[in-house]
């Protein structure tokens, strides 16, 4: 799961780089972003802790 949260950062990074925000806003938007998708997953694991593919579900959605 962790591993996944890395790639969620970095893709937000680079959206708000495209949007031609600052490095500083673009770091705290990626810090957000990986916050929501660990928070999605985390949430899915709570809801359904047998089924592990709700909360990787919940990740993507929550990016």
């Amino acid at each position: 799961m962790v591993i996944l949260l890395a790639p969620a950062a970095l893709g937000a990074l680079a959206v708000a780089l495209l949007q031609e925000a600052s490095i500083s806003q673009a770091l705290l938007f990626a810090l957000v972003s990986a916050l929501a998708a660990f928070g999605g997953w985390a949430l899915g694991r709570e809801l359904d802790p047998d089924d592990q593919s709700a909360a990787f579900v919940a990740l993507v959605l929550a990016v």
